[in-house]
């Protein structure tokens, strides 16, 4: 785990709103989402929700599948008590008000990214933290998929390796995917509150 936690979480959301977290999750939860990941049938993903949803391949070309909260899979349960953990130590420290947590399994297959955007929709504000979670054994310096955040004026690009998190506040950062040389695999995660 990585040192600090989860203290240098809520410090980095109280203050300059992202933070980086090398191993998070242990080698053997992490390999076991990954082979999760790969096995699974995952879906294009869509942009937008609701009614709007659409396919936009150009701007968005990786696969997902939900992880539902029932799950019976012991690695994802593991997963989901380790993020509602943090969500009950948000609160507490924060008093940030967050519900709930929902996440997806995401893939980017070589050569595919994710466009410049914000986790939270105009209409819908209850998305307050975004997390990803990567699942890429020994991932190379030069392999490209790289999570970009934008950061006022600054960019930070952050490597998706293996264990490593990232968090941030979902109103605050337009961040992108970079493409990538491999295949990249990784978990997307938001921490919400109920809707306003």
């Amino acid at each position: 785990m990585g040192a600090g936690y989860p203290e240098s979480v809520v410090d980095a959301l109280a203050g300059i709103g992202w933070v980086v977290i090398d191993d998070f999750i242990d080698a053997p939860l992490c390999a076991a989402l990954r082979a999760n990941a790969a096995s699974l049938d995952l879906a294009p993903a869509r942009v937008g929700h609701g009614k709007g949803k659409q396919l936009q391949p150009a701007l968005r070309g990786d696969r997902t599948r939900w992880i539902s909260a029932d799950t019976v899979d012991v690695h994802e349960r593991r997963l989901l008590t380790r993020l509602d953990d943090l969500r009950n130590t948000l609160n507490r420290a924060l008093f940030a008000g967050l519900d709930q947590v929902e996440c997806h399994y995401a893939h980017y297959p070589t050569g595919t990214r994710y466009g410049r955007h914000l986790d939270r929709f105009r209409d819908n504000d209850k998305r307050v933290i975004s997390c990803v979670i990567y699942l890429n054994p020994h991932w190379p310096a030069d392999a490209g998929g790289e999570l970009r955040i934008h950061d006022g004026d600054a960019r930070v690009d952050i490597l998706p390796e293996a264990a490593r998190a990232v968090f941030f506040r979902s109103e605050r950062f337009p961040h992108e995917v970079l493409p990538a040389k491999q295949d990249r695999y990784s978990i997307a995660a938001w921490f919400l509150r109920r809707p306003r």
